[in-house]
């Protein structure tokens, strides 16, 4: 999955959280992307500023809101546990955070950057969740509000998207903790669980940017599996959908890489002129996403 994953050159850190959280490691969860923060990516500014004077009180509120989005950053090498005035800072923006952002959708509910508001502000509760290792409740109550209100599809996505997120993380959780269940048994059960949920969102969200993720998913289950034409079937579903992926020749070259290894370890390969073989796969310590 992570090769796949790294190919987009748009990610942000809501997006490399759910890779983390859908390939496996309890530890998705348990770390706080730094340096960069939530979501709502700012609208291009005009060339030439205009003086501060000039600049409405619901945009200065939205340029504060999004002052927040650089976290802290932990220092290279250590975990958020090991920094606790860092974890403090954190938690103490991401508050101030959370304050803006309700300001803005109080003041301003039909705003021009109240999807980008919305979607911050859902972010921001669930990395306040994470920061002080408690439940995701007050997330979830968000979450499900919006998917039940008159939100625009882009954030109602998003909202989805953070709930999937978690919810393979609590799945994959509980399934490592499955005493009764053989490690082949929980792989299989894993790759389904994650598969399931990328074709489930792709068919809700068919257009979402978060889709590419899913796709990603699904190509490189089709792959593990051996099944080329289904990676290519859906490598060209994705690009009807998002021609301008940046990703999408490197998704094409290494599906005609794995198709071509896959054929030189056929019975013999070995002896076809300019034949190789294939070196056999270290086997991960966790199930991979898609698989």
């Amino acid at each position: 999955m992570h090769a796949l994953a790294n190919g987009w050159n748009r990610f942000n850190w809501l997006i490399l959280a759910a890779v983390l959280a859908v390939s496996g490691p309890s530890a998705a969860l348990a770390q706080v992307p730094t340096g960069e923060a939530p979501v709502a990516e700012p609208r291009p500014q005009a060339t030439q500023a205009a003086p501060a004077t000039q600049v409405s009180p619901e945009q200065a509120l939205y340029n504060r809101i999004t002052e927040m989005r650089n976290l802290p950053q932990v220092p290279q090498g250590e975990q958020l546990s090991e920094s606790p005035e860092i974890r403090e800072a954190i938690e103490d923006q991401l508050e101030a955070s959370l304050a803006l952002t309700r300001e803005y959708l109080e003041k301003y509910p039909k705003g021009e950057h109240a999807d980008e508001v919305q979607i911050q502000q859902l972010d921001t509760l669930r990395l306040l969740a994470v920061v002080k290792d408690e439940t995701f409740d007050e997330f979830r109550a968000r979450a499900n509000e919006i998917l039940a209100s008159d939100a625009s599809q882009e954030v109602k996505a998003a909202a989805e998207f953070m709930l999937v997120q978690i919810q393979l993380q609590e799945a994959f959780t509980q399934l490592r903790g499955n005493q009764a269940m053989t490690e082949q048994q929980k792989d299989a059960v894993w790759r389904d669980t994650v598969v399931k949920q990328a074709r489930a969102y792709i068919n809700k969200y068919p257009d979402s940017e978060f889709s590419k993720q899913f796709y990603a998913i699904l190509i490189q289950n089709a792959l593990e599996q051996g099944q080329f034409e289904q990676a290519r079937k859906l490598l060209a579903n994705m690009k009807a959908k998002f021609p301008e992926e940046p990703a999408l020749d490197q998704i094409q070259q290494m599906i005609d890489m794995a198709q071509q290894q896959a054929a030189a370890t056929q019975p013999g390969a070995a002896t076809q002129p300019g034949a190789t073989t294939r070196p056999a796969a270290p086997q991960p310590t966790a199930p991979e996403a898609g698989q």
